[in-house]
């Protein structure tokens, strides 16, 4: 098998439907299983984030979503940032089960630098939900260093 590599390509209508609908229900997972959210509640309060959030969809300005593609040419997962003033805030990155665990999610936090940096943003910013473990260590194995803890304790 040849060298992994990533390309970013903009998401078109097609990819938005897919992206969001799977990212509003694994949003909507994710603030439950945190226990941010009752989960009977998660999904619409969701959709009502993803709606506020990208009023134009994939054309939100100041937002940069695009579908991830590897090697092959296999669609592999998405990314979405928002470029705030020198600051590129990593809103999402999914990559589908089949693809993780082979680097490529290495490659594509490579590219949301160079990205970032042709933006001009000085500084990547994210959240990351305290159970994902698997996306915590990526972080922290690029670079990235932890500004807050957010703790709770259910009574």
């Amino acid at each position: 098998m040849g060298e992994r590599k990533v390309i970013l390509k903009k998401m078109d209508d097609e990819k938005f439907k897919i992206y969001y609908d799977y990212a509003v229900s694994n949003y909507a997972e994710e603030k439950a299983k945190s226990g941010n959210w009752k989960e009977e509640e998660a999904l619409k309060l969701a959709k009502d984030t993803f709606d506020k959030m990208l009023p134009d969809k994939q054309d939100t300005e100041n937002n940069y979503m695009y579908s991830i593609f590897n090697e092959n040419d296999d669609h592999i997962g998405f990314i979405w940032f928002i470029d705030e003033k020198g600051v590129s805030f990593l809103a999402d990155i999914i990559l589908f089960e089949d693809f993780r665990g082979n680097g490529y999610g290495n490659l594509v936090m490579k590219e949301l630098e160079d990205k970032s940096k042709e933006l001009g943003a000085k500084k990547i910013e994210l959240h990351v939900f305290g159970h994902n473990k698997v996306a915590f260590n990526l972080y922290k194995k690029m670079g990235f260093d932890v500004t807050n803890y957010r703790m709770s304790k259910e009574l």
